[in-house]
């Protein structure tokens, strides 16, 4: 089915209005006790009003830059759009971050305020918000253990939405920022000197959210699908659902239908739990493309490859030249 995407001023706005027609349907999963675990459009939408009302409430104006720090969960997806609820800005970092480039993130960015996702990834940020000259609170997702603190002020993210109750509806209708204001700043790896800060707009991020529509309307058709990330969250193009060093058996047990990775990425995945095939112009649509099937019969990831998902239906001609 095709599916055009409405107009929308902010992610914001997107997101509630998507929550608001999807109600009690999975929006996020994560793992635990060994299965896939949902959290809902209806309470990612609650949470998300809830979470924004409280930084609100904790003095924090438009404008204002909020860094997150933290691995790939729900949680973050959901502390993303809060932070843009509540007229912020969020600077995500990479986990591997040095305590220098922490500082550096910080100064820069002149962040305020800080949420990081457990006591592990505090250990090399916190010694750099103590120092730093614009930080002033901290929240810690998970209970975050600290020694030396300074004059931050600590806040727990579950608490913290506790004790700010807010209704999605009542709250999505104050959202009122445009597609030309600042959503993000996302800084590098700093692999090639100090990380450098991007600035994304809502307009802009919005307009891939547009071609990524396009992309799935056409190639797949528009249905209940599954999407699996091996990207940091704090990437674009990402969607928060789990890391390739601990997703190796992600794709058979939530069979998706697609992902979006870089090339690394792909390469990776072929060596660990994919057979792959160097196209040719006997069997494939483009002979230089190289098409990727799953050796347990997943749904196909790229549309424009004509075989099916098991090696014997493929022709001799690629048969030859599979690996693992």
């Amino acid at each position: 089915m095709m599916r055009q995407l409405e107009r929308f001023d902010n992610l914001v706005q997107m997101f509630f209005t998507r929550a608001r027609e999807k109600g009690d349907k999975p929006f996020l999963w994560h793992k635990a006790g060994g299965a896939w675990q949902p959290t809902s459009w209806a309470e990612a939408a609650r949470q998300v009003a809830s979470l924004a009302t409280a930084l609100q409430a904790l003095g924090l104006k438009n404008g204002d830059r909020v860094m997150l720090v933290s691995e790939n969960r729900p949680e973050f997806c959901i502390t993303d759009l809060a932070i843009m609820a509540a007229g912020c800005v969020t600077v995500p970092t990479y986990t591997t971050n040095t305590e220098r480039d922490h500082q550096h993130i910080i100064e820069n960015s002149g962040a305020c305020a800080i949420v990081v996702s457990n006591t592990k990834l505090a250990k090399t940020l916190l010694p750099a918000a103590i120092r730093s000259s614009s930080a002033r609170m901290v929240i810690g997702i998970d209970e975050v253990r600290v020694g030396q603190s300074g004059t931050m002020d600590f806040h727990d993210w579950q608490d913290l939405i506790a004790r700010h109750p807010a209704d999605p509806e009542t709250f999505a209708a104050k959202v009122n920022f445009k597609r030309e204001d600042l959503a993000c700043l996302i800084y590098t790896s700093g692999t090639g000197g100090s990380p450098r800060g991007v600035m994304q707009h809502h307009g802009a991020i919005l307009h891939n959210v547009d071609g990524c529509c396009t992309i799935i309307s056409e190639d797949f058709g528009w249905e209940d699908e599954v999407f699996l990330s091996f990207l940091p969250s704090l990437t674009p193009m990402s969607i928060p659902a789990g890391s390739i060093s601990r997703s190796g058996s992600a794709p058979r047990s939530i069979i998706p239908k697609g992902w979006r990775s870089s090339p690394r990425t792909s390469r990776k995945c072929a060596r660990r739990s994919w057979w792959w095939c160097r196209g040719c112009s006997k069997c494939c649509a483009r002979g230089s493309a190289r098409r990727w099937r799953s050796r347990a019969g997943f749904p196909r990831i790229c549309s424009t490859a004509p075989w099916r998902s098991a090696a014997s239906a493929r022709p001799a001609a690629c048969r030859s030249r599979t690996s693992r």
